[in-house]
């Protein structure tokens, strides 16, 4: 017998356990989704919370959990952990191997996996929340993503805020593949709440000196 899809449910996982909030029973955003997933690691004492989209696969888990583990673990300062996101269609386009300016749309560093470029590890100003990691111990300090920014936005506000916080915002070469789809496509309602998103982040943060100190900040 065929049972629907639960809007919420958790998996067995060898390095802890996967929290699955499945928008397509019931969309309350990206912001709010990943929310109860930082909540639950807080609420589970997980040392380590992963945002991960669904729509993404990753090539070698073992791998990827260790070095996320040795950067937190050699790196106090290290706050939020961004991966080298691949299209899935063409695995050697890095769609993400970084980021550059946040509005008034989110720049992404670009490359190609067979000419060894986005490689290093690079502190950076914020990272694509498609797929990346928290420290418990900045998500206790910062709390969670601003739900007044619904799908757009909240990532890099995230790790504005961490960094505020004097915590690092760090790109790690990990490969994610990843099903480039309607972000990149989006409808007309989708638009809308782009530009809604978007707005409130430029009055949240571009109006002031902290924005613009954490925007040239010199990353080494």
């Amino acid at each position: 017998m065929q049972t629907e899809p639960s809007e919420v449910h958790v998996e067995p996982f060898k390095y802890g356990e996967v929290y699955v909030h499945n928008n397509n029973v019931r969309n309350i955003g990206f912001t709010a989704a990943c929310n109860e997933g930082i909540r639950y690691g807080l609420n589970g004492g997980f040392d380590i919370i992963w945002l991960l989209n669904n729509d993404t696969e990753i090539p070698d888990l073992p791998k990827a959990i260790k070095e996320m583990e040795n950067e937190f673990a050699n790196n106090s300062k290290t706050g939020i952990v961004g991966h080298k996101i691949l299209t899935m269609d063409d695995p050697d386009f890095i769609h993400h191997g970084g980021t550059g300016a946040c509005v008034p749309a989110g720049v992404h560093k670009v490359g190609r996996v067979s000419l060894g470029q986005l490689n290093s590890r690079t502190r950076e100003r914020w990272v694509t929340g498609a797929s990346f990691a928290i420290a418990a111990g900045c998500a206790l300090e910062i709390g969670v993503m601003d739900e007044r920014m619904v799908n757009y936005g909240s990532d890099s506000d995230y790790c504005y805020r961490a960094r505020l916080a004097g915590f690092d915002v760090v790109y790690l070469p990990i490969p994610i593949l990843h099903k480039v789809g309607q972000s990149q496509t989006p409808s007309p309602e989708q638009m809308k709440l782009i530009k809604s998103d978007m707005l409130y982040f430029q009055s949240k943060w571009m109006f002031g000196k902290i924005f613009f100190d954490l925007d040239s900040e010199q990353l080494i």
